[in-house]
């Protein structure tokens, strides 16, 4: 019978805390903005609709770690040279993802 209730329990406080975590409309256009703050023009909106068109990712979701986001920027940055190079790693790095 202690199990059961504790069962029931647990489920109704993972329910609950899923739907607590959940973003809205208004907070997920926010933190677009944020992420794209600094491009312009079509560069800020192409980077904005990739960024509201992503699924809010749940709260147990792997955060990239820092040696990974280094790996990704230096890919995302290959092939430009000297000041282009640096400002979009900086950028790349700047936005954690």
């Amino acid at each position: 019978m202690k199990k059961l209730i504790a069962l029931i329990v647990m489920s109704f406080v993972f329910t609950v805390s899923t739907s607590a975590f959940a973003e809205t409309p208004q907070e997920k256009m926010g933190r677009c903005s944020t992420a794209s703050k600094g491009l312009k023009g079509e560069e800020y909106k192409a980077a904005k609709n990739k960024c509201l068109s992503k699924k809010a990712e749940s709260p147990m979701a792997k955060k990239e770690t820092p040696q990974e986001r280094m790996s990704r920027c230096s890919k995302e940055a290959k092939g430009l040279k000297g000041e282009e190079y640096k400002t979009k790693k900086n950028k790349c790095l700047r936005n954690k993802g």
